[in-house]
């Protein structure tokens, strides 16, 4: 077997090894979620409210089986809070920018239920930039991938994850522009964590621009119509590569 056959058996294992995380990750959380919903817990705990907190934590009981099968088995190094967390904040404030100025326009009340709505989403958004980027990079660079398609490959399974979304909705225009938009989102965040390894700044930008789309009453694809989904795409990619050019 020559060395190159061998870097690329290498580079399978560590994803397979990432997959199988992910899922036992995955099914933990679905046992866990089955219990909370037989018992009634959250109805138990906060009443009325019981419902919407349970469907928009949800993805905590995901977060917390992953961490403690990493810290456990797979022994990912993630980089929470690098040396360089303020060059994160700093190339994340467009994106940031976007999220809030879409917060403003579609006029969110703030309430109790929006408060839960903003939790949930920033749990989400911690959840997801923990697997795909945090756990992905250090699964991928463990194995001898190079950065360039590090980042182009972890964006790829980003928006192949994200196809659901899509599919659920049963719109085919809004399904290849959900799979645009993560791919574009997925290289800008996947160049940030890679020269800053400050994965909570993004975690908290990913999960606030997820409120900013889908709070109470509000749909994906509610900020001005698909073009600025194509023009936020195509924005995020040349952040990506400004990034790369200048860090």
């Amino acid at each position: 077997m020559c060395i190159r056959d061998r870097a690329h058996i290498l580079k399978f294992i560590a994803f397979l090894k990432w997959l199988i995380w992910l899922i036992l990750g995955f099914f933990i959380s679905g046992v866990i979620g089955i219990v909370i919903d037989k018992s009634n817990l959250m109805t138990t705990l906060f009443g009325s409210l019981g419902t919407t907190i349970g469907t928009q934590i949800n993805d905590i009981w995901w977060f917390l089986p992953l961490a403690l099968l990493n810290l456990l088995f797979f022994h990912y190094a993630i980089g929470w809070w690098g040396a360089k967390a303020g060059l994160a904040w700093l190339l994340l404030l467009p994106y940031l920018l976007y999220a809030v100025v879409s917060t403003i326009a579609q006029g969110i009340t703030w309430n109790i239920t929006a408060l839960v709505y903003l939790i949930g989403a920033l749990v989400v958004g911690l959840t997801e930039e923990y697997i795909f980027r945090g756990a992905l990079f250090a699964a991928f660079k463990k194995a001898g991938v190079g950065e360039t398609v590090l980042i182009v490959v972890s964006a790829l399974i980003f928006a192949a994850f994200h196809m659901v979304n899509g599919l659920a909705g049963g719109n085919l225009i809004a399904l290849v522009f959900q799979v645009l938009f993560t791919f574009g989102l997925g290289i800008l965040l996947g160049v940030i964590y890679l020269k800053t390894k400050a994965l909570l700044p993004i975690a908290f930008a990913h999960g606030f621009y997820d409120f900013s789309v889908l709070a109470p009453g509000h749909a994906l694809f509610n900020m001005g119509g698909i073009t600025n989904i194509l023009i936020l795409t195509i924005a995020l990619i040349i952040l990506g590569i400004v990034s790369v050019s200048y860090t």
